[in-house]
């Protein structure tokens, strides 16, 4: 069943190219200020990668943590060349829209392009390594953010029950494009 290969939605492209500059703000005008920033939290973003050269980052703590193409010499390890993960890191850590911006951000390379196919065994292999980069305990929650979802697996459904066990809130999208929350994963 790790085998079994599941087509994933991670966004609509209709933002092509101009989407964080549009999140960041609709007029360009305007900054974000949370009254908390997350100082001394860990984040783990499971998405395309993120471009951490972009303005938005600067001064944001972001590491590498796990690439599913590590063995694959076409695919940047850990560089975003599709948009959705650099967009997602910036509503957490970005200096202006962020949410979270002194929070600690951890890249988990999963996906390539903004839908498509993977195999259980890649989404079981990424979400293994964010458990094993995670040490848990009471005082220290961590986040991890999954904004993508794909047909209804219980495999995967199963890894985020162990997630959250293991201490690690799981934030996943809840039907991209309005479909039925119940009838896919990790929703």
């Amino acid at each position: 069943a790790k085998d079994t290969t599941l087509s994933v939605s991670l966004q609509t492209t209709e933002w092509s190219g101009a989407h964080l500059d549009w999140s960041l703000h609709p007029t360009g005008l305007g900054s974000w200020d949370p009254n908390l920033t997350g100082s001394g939290k860990t984040v783990y973003l499971v998405d395309t990668g993120i471009s951490v050269s972009h303005q938005e980052f600067a001064g944001a703590t972001i590491t590498n943590c796990w690439s599913n193409f590590s063995d694959d010499d076409a695919v940047p390890n850990y560089d975003d060349t599709v948009g959705h993960g650099t967009a997602v890191a910036s509503m957490i850590v970005g200096q202006n829209i962020g949410t979270a911006k002194d929070a600690h951000l951890r890249n988990v390379k999963m996906f390539n392009s903004a839908s498509g196919d993977i195999t259980v065994g890649e989404i079981i292999s990424g979400l293994d390594a964010v458990l094993a980069d995670h040490i848990p305990s009471q005082s220290d929650v961590k986040v991890v953010c999954l904004p993508w979802n794909l047909t209804k697996n219980a495999f995967v459904d199963a890894k985020v029950k162990e997630m959250n066990a293991s201490n690690l809130v799981v934030v996943a999208a809840a039907g991209n494009d309005g479909v039925d929350v119940n009838t896919v994963s990790p929703a």
